[in-house]
């Protein structure tokens, strides 16, 4: 980002920084021209672009990202498109509960799978996250090309969606066909009837599966050099 900015400007007065990482959130890089107020935000690695300041400087900042970027239209639809049953319910947990939430019954790897299999591509990333209570392990899914992640908590389940407000919308249209309503305090939902294959299985349509490798027999011999 730097560099190509750099090319548009008869000196190098200009920074870059990054803001604290959040292990749970994209990282954000910030360049500001130093002699002129604005900025440009990228977020990585998402890829979204946002430009700050007053109305000249950000019509000044959108002319020359023009020459070398591309329009951000991301993943998520501008409205929500929620059913009218359970749009009440998402904007309850929204409000009250800091994020919309579902219920899983299947393993991490599983529930990443079919996140996967709704995307139509396998880059997304799960991430374990240090767990607050005993016996509880927190799962972090994001994707990098959608902005927001989501959040599984097992052996209860419960999933919990970050971003704003489409974003979170976005997520739970995704993960509707093979998630469960969220009750609170309630036990974990059964397993989805159907679960893709994870990655690193085998898969029954490339035939059977090759034999495990072979061991090399024990050695006879003492262990150790004696003398």
């Amino acid at each position: 980002l730097m560099q190509k900015m750099n090319e548009h400007l008869s000196d190098y007065m200009d920074e870059l920084e990054m803001d604290p990482p959040n292990p749970e959130e994209e990282e954000r890089w910030i360049w500001n021209f130093v002699r002129d107020k604005g900025g440009v935000t990228l977020h990585y690695p998402s890829g979204e672009m946002e430009c700050e300041g007053g109305w000249i400087q950000e019509i000044w900042l959108q002319i020359w990202l023009r020459k070398w970027t591309e329009p951000w239209i991301g993943d998520v639809a501008r409205t929500p498109n929620l059913p009218r049953s359970e749009e009440a319910v998402c904007n309850g947990q929204f409000d009250e509960l800091c994020g919309m939430r579902r219920a899983y019954g299947g393993t991490p790897e599983q529930f990443q799978a079919s996140m996967d299999e709704v995307k139509g591509d396998d880059r997304s990333t799960l991430d374990e996250l240090p767990a607050k209570n005993p016996g509880d392990q927190y799962w972090l899914w994001r994707h990098p090309k959608m902005k927001g992640a989501v959040h599984l908590t097992t052996p209860s389940g419960e999933i919990r969606c970050q971003g704003n407000y489409l974003q979170q919308a976005g997520y739970i249209l995704m993960m509707k066909s093979f998630t469960h309503p969220f009750v609170p305090n309630a036990p974990q939902p059964p397993p989805p009837n159907r679960i893709p294959r994870c990655r690193g299985e085998w898969d029954d349509s490339w035939g059977p599966p090759p034999p495990p490798p072979s061991m090399p027999p024990p050695s006879s011999s003492p262990c150790g050099v004696r003398h």
